[in-house]
């Protein structure tokens, strides 16, 4: 695929005002691309946060500043405290350690210790085939895109989220994994990362040379 060519139609015919960000999970074993880590760790949400305005940004596990996103991308074990719930629950965002553990146990995650590396991109940059698209959006241009998956297949769409791991879980995870776009509302700590009115889609790279067609043929925005 011509990811520069996609980025810019996707850019035009959704009129966003970043990049999409191309999102490749490097696992154990494979060759780490030639790309310098970061010096300091940040949060997964926060490298997104900088490839949608031009950065690459590779992410070993010791550099993932959010335990929650290196254990739900596989890069590490979900640490006792946050599989238990005492972590969300303490943080108020569930009533009881019981609900939180619930929750972040149903979030999708790959199998631990599987991922040494996260690597993203605008995608117009795009060193590597991505596996995963992530689009910042407003709830019009979700629309469009909701459109533009169903235009040749059809059928209905069905999002999954919690308020927990949004962009690691929701955005990235469940396509990867599952091969299937995901809507989401994003999360909880990752909402000062994002405009207050936009939302989260990932798209699996299989789907995204469709998408980018049918989004043309749909003449959006009307």
């Amino acid at each position: 695929m011509k990811f520069e060519e996609l980025s810019k139609k996707l850019k035009t015919t959704l009129e966003l005002g970043d990049s999409p960000v191309g999102v490749k999970l490097i696992k154990v074993g494979e060759k780490l691309p030639e790309i310098a880590e970061r010096a300091e760790p940040i949060a997964y949400c926060a490298s997104i946060a900088r490839a949608r305005k031009g950065e690459s940004i590779l992410l070993g596990k010791d550099k993932h500043g959010c335990p929650v996103g290196a254990a739900i991308l596989g890069l590490i074990s979900v640490p006792e405290k946050i599989a238990s719930g005492e972590t969300h629950a303490g943080a108020g965002l569930l009533s009881s350690p019981a609900a939180a553990s619930k929750t972040v146990g149903e979030i999708p995650r790959i199998d631990a210790e599987t991922i040494q590396a996260t690597l993203v991109f605008p995608l117009e940059k795009a060193p590597l085939e991505p596996e995963v698209v992530i689009l910042h959006v407003k709830p019009d241009q979700a629309l469009w895109v909701a459109l533009a998956l169903n235009y040749t297949r059809g059928g209905r769409i069905s999002s999954s989220f919690a308020g927990i791991g949004g962009t690691c879980g929701d955005a990235t995870v469940i396509p990867y994994l599952k091969n299937s776009p995901n809507f989401t509302t994003g999360d909880f700590g990752g909402r000062t990362r994002r405009a207050p009115e936009e939302m989260i889609v990932g798209i699996p790279v299989s789907l995204l040379q469709e998408v980018v067609n049918n989004l043309e043929k749909l003449g959006c925005p009307r």
